[in-house]
């Protein structure tokens, strides 16, 4: 494979990696039931979050799924690599002309 090529599917990787890490600080309330606090973080899926059921000396459990992590990352990367087709093509399009 080309080097530039290799060069520019990492890049898109890293930022997609770091929007889903930055997507992280966006937290919301995903609980359904009253009494039950879950908060979730990332976007577009909660890959990082804490529990709490509301009664005193109740435990808060924090979880990470892994799954969804990489799941939101490849589709960072995937918004990553049409934006860059499209602002390539544009490119090529305006030296055409």
């Amino acid at each position: 494979m080309k080097p530039k090529i290799i060069l520019f599917g990492l890049a898109v990787f890293a930022l997609g990696l770091i929007v889903t890490l930055l997507s992280g600080l966006y937290g919301r309330n995903i609980s359904p039931n009253i009494g039950v606090e879950r908060i979730g973080y990332g976007y577009p899926l909660c890959w990082y979050g804490h529990s709490q059921t509301m009664y005193p000396g109740a435990p808060i459990i924090h979880w990470l799924d892994w799954i969804a992590l990489t799941l939101d990352a490849a589709f960072w990367s995937l918004i990553f690599t049409l934006l860059a087709a499209v602002f390539y093509t544009m490119l090529k399009l305006k030296r055409s002309m």
